[in-house]
């Protein structure tokens, strides 16, 4: 029974921690920002217009599994 609930925490858990973050413009610069979408494309834009404003991507492209879909994201921070 408590590995049952455990499985069954750990997979409700997981649908939670997922969001959407779009994309802002801010006039002062954030040393750390996290573009996310569930389409690719807008999220390759979101992180471009980042690097033309002088951040550098931190990590890869990665992929979460949410009800509504597969959410894409990236971190980005400030040179």
């Amino acid at each position: 029974m408590k590995k049952i609930f455990l499985i069954f925490t750990l997979f409700v858990s997981s649908y939670v921690f997922s969001e959407y973050r779009g994309f802002n413009n801010y006039d002062n610069v954030q040393p750390y920002e996290v573009c996310s979408d569930y389409q690719l494309f807008a999220l390759v834009t979101c992180v471009k217009a980042y690097l033309v404003r002088g951040y550098k991507a931190q990590s890869g492209v990665h992929a979460v599994q949410t009800p509504k879909g597969t959410l894409f994201f990236q971190s980005v921070v400030s040179k």
